[in-house]
């Protein structure tokens, strides 16, 4: 039976706004080598992998525990800031996925007969799923970034890559034009999306009467 455990790295910190830094955990065990299983005590904030990799998720405290045999040990991970939003393109169409596909395409296209241009061949870009950290907030939906040169006088159908599709068979598309917009799966034209993509602040200064060297004397 294993007579000790304990894991090599000590509690530590780690910050999201600069993206997700993941971090190795090792074990010492006596005897050596003998087998460890790692776990959190909080999923959403901090997880692990079985090889004992930390992968932060949000703000918020989390034990990460080394257990082998019936020893265990455990250190403390600090998780703070938050994620940035992904930038979102000037021309990107969201949607809502309808109930009964399994994946969703956009199929993007202008002019017609022998001048159509298309963003791929039939059935088109399947859209990327829905983020958290989705930059106009819209967390829920599938979207897709459309090139720029079919950014006007398009239209969009969307598929499921099978035999369901949006307008129907042998219609035209919905109109695009450009801009951010997003389609709810069911009705006959795409709304616009009112994005104000937040700018995080990296430094404050302070100014005015009575200021020297950003203090308030």
């Amino acid at each position: 039976p294993t007579k000790s455990v304990r894991i090599d790295q000590s509690d530590y910190s780690v910050d999201l706004s600069n993206g997700v830094t993941t971090k190795q955990l090792t074990a010492t065990t006596d005897p050596k080598g003998a087998s460890v299983s790692w776990s959190s005590s909080d999923k959403d904030v901090a997880t692990v992998s079985p090889k004992g990799v930390v992968t932060p998720r949000k703000a918020g405290k989390a034990t990460i525990t080394a257990k082998s045999g019936t020893k265990t040990s455990s250190i403390t991970v600090t998780v703070t800031g938050q994620l940035p939003p992904d930038p979102v393109a000037k021309n990107t169409v969201y949607a809502s996925k309808p109930s009964g596909w399994g994946k969703i395409y956009a199929y993007v296209y202008t002019g017609d007969g022998a001048t159509a241009k298309n963003n791929a061949a039939w059935p088109g870009v399947e859209m990327t799923a829905p983020s958290t950290t989705d930059g106009c907030g819209e967390t829920g939906l599938y979207k897709y970034a459309v090139p720029d040169d079919l950014a006007s006088g398009a239209k969009v159908i969307f598929n499921d890559g099978g035999s369901q599709q949006y307008p129907g068979s042998r219609q035209p598309g919905l109109d695009y034009n450009g801009g951010i917009v997003k389609w709810d799966g069911s009705s006959a034209a795409l709304a616009a999306v009112e994005c104000t993509i937040p700018v995080p602040v990296t430094s404050v200064s302070i100014s005015g009467d009575g200021v020297s060297g950003g203090k308030l004397s």
